[in-house]
Formats: structure tokens, C-alpha cells, sequence
């Protein structure tokens, strides 16, 4: 048994649940959930704030972090072709030229090898076919005598 009391928020009679706890509640259940309830909401949102906060707080270092990329990059470039002499310029120029005339040498002897292997060819077949003329040619002959 408890003691009969007004609540606070909704003025509406309520019965507490045991004499002790009448010195301290002041509300009826339902106002008291309700409060509660505005309690916990409130923690989620500024919970969920804090959260947006410290993501835009990384975003902004991350977008800080990305636009020196370009800077940093152009930085290595320059010390990079500083570094670089003109003879290991020409050098790394020879090089490639060198490759780039074996690649070419290399496939101008295919395509002459291949040439000679279709001029043979056809010599060959040439050569099938002035034998059979020839053939024909001593044979109408010989029927003409």
C-alpha cells in the first residue's frame, strides 16, 4: 500500500507503491515514462550529433589530406626529373630507340622471309606448269608427225 499524491506534470491523483517511495516520486507512471522516454530521445539525438560532428570533423581532415595530393605529387615529379641527368636522359632515350629499332628489324625479317617463302612458291608452281606445257607441246608434236 502506498500514499495517495498529485501529480506534478498532469495534476492527476496516483498511488505510489510503498510508503518509502512517497518522499521521492513525485509523478504518475505515465508522466514518468513519458519523461523517461524525452530523456532517452533526447540521449539518442544528441548521441547521433556527436556522431555527425566527429564524421564531419574527419571528412573535413580527409578533404584537407586530398588536396595536398596534388601538390605532393608535383613535389616528387619535380625532384625526381631534377635528379635525373641529361646523359641518363639520353641514355633511357637510346634504350628505348634501340628496342623500338630491334622490335622493327625483327618483324621487317618476318615479313621478308615470308615474301621469299611466296616468291619460291610461286617459282615452283611456275615451274610445274612450263613442264606440263612443255609436255603438251612434245606431245602435239610428236602426233604431228
Amino acid at each position: 500500500m502506498g500514499v495517495e499524491k498529485t501529480c506534478k506534470v498532469c495534476k492527476e491523483q496516483f498511488t505510489t507503491t510503498s510508503f518509502k517511495s512517497a518522499t521521492t516520486i513525485n509523478m504518475c507512471d505515465k508522466c514518468y515514462g513519458s519523461k523517461k522516454r524525452t530523456q532517452a530521445e533526447m540521449n539518442i539525438v544528441a548521441s547521433f550529433n556527436n556522431k555527425i560532428v566527429a564524421v564531419e570533423t574527419r571528412l573535413s581532415k580527409l578533404e584537407k589530406a586530398i588536396e595536398m595530393i596534388p601538390i605532393l605529387i608535383g613535389a616528387e615529379v619535380s625532384n625526381a626529373l631534377t635528379n635525373i641527368t641529361e646523359i641518363d636522359m639520353l641514355s633511357t632515350i637510346n634504350k628505348s630507340i634501340q628496342l623500338e629499332y630491334k622490335k622493327r628489324d625483327k618483324k621487317m625479317k618476318s615479313e621478308h622471309n615470308k615474301r621469299i617463302k611466296e616468291i619460291d612458291n610461286f617459282k615452283e608452281k611456275l615451274q610445274k606448269q612450263i613442264v606440263t606445257l612443255n609436255n603438251k607441246i612434245i606431245n602435239i608434236i610428236k602426233e604431228m608427225d
